[in-house]
């Protein structure tokens, strides 16, 4: 996944530089602009083009990326879809919240994890990653999300709605565990994920030795020169 990450996240840097004039009156003295200042007016210039940023306070440089958010949610996808496959048991219940002391459906940490990958959205990943060839895992899990509107159960179960309308969402999120334990543990699934694997090799292993093979082009041309 880390590959994928460095292939796509693409960050714009942008730094914060003090004038001439600052720096002569204290060469040591940071920028008058608090970090949190900086951060309020790259978040209001972002704020309709959907791009985020994270902070690196050691070199007051602020990097603004869409690629790789785009990316951690890959890898978010993927490890919850294979903690789904492995789990065992019910995820999702109905009961009683005890902060808010209302009825409404209780849940795990895997199931939280299951209500945030819910809320991605995998289309425009899809069409950000256009050449990019998901983990069997990933397509598994996007497939069963998008399966009767599963997506938009996450947002509205955090409302407060009829009781009659939450067992059925229920009883979908549940279905959606089953089937990703069914089917992620099929046979014909594994043989899936088995050429997913020989094939992530069979990449690596030509690109390493395309690597070697311009490395040792160049050794040669530098040892006999012209």
């Amino acid at each position: 996944m880390s590959s994928i990450i460095n292939m796509y996240a693409k960050p714009l840097t942008l730094t914060y530089i003090r004038s001439e004039s600052e720096i002569a009156q204290n060469p040591t003295k940071k920028p008058k602009k608090t970090k949190s200042a900086r951060r309020n007016e790259i978040t209001e210039a972002l704020s309709t083009t959907g791009y985020t940023y994270t902070f690196d306070s050691n070199i007051e440089t602020i990097y603004i990326t869409n690629e790789g958010d785009y990316a951690l949610d890959i890898q978010n996808l993927e490890s919850t879809a294979q903690a789904l496959i492995r789990s065992k048991g019910t995820i999702f219940t109905f009961g009683t919240h005890q902060r808010e002391k209302r009825p409404g459906i209780l849940t795990t940490t895997l199931g939280k994890r299951l209500l945030q990958a819910l809320e991605v959205n995998t289309q425009e990943i899809k069409q950000e990653f256009s050449k990019h060839r998901f983990n069997p895992r990933v397509e598994l899990l996007i497939e069963k999300m998008q399966h009767n509107d599963r997506c938009k159960i996450a947002s509205q179960v955090k409302n407060i709605i009829p009781i009659d309308l939450l067992k059925p969402w229920m009883d979908e999120l549940n279905n959606l565990i089953e089937e990703m334990i069914n089917d992620g543990n099929s046979q014909e699934f594994k043989e899936k994920l088995a050429a997913h694997r020989r094939n992530i090799n069979k990449n690596y292993n030509n690109t390493k030795k395309y690597l070697n093979s311009l490395c040792d082009s160049r050794k040669k041309n530098t040892s006999h020169p012209t």
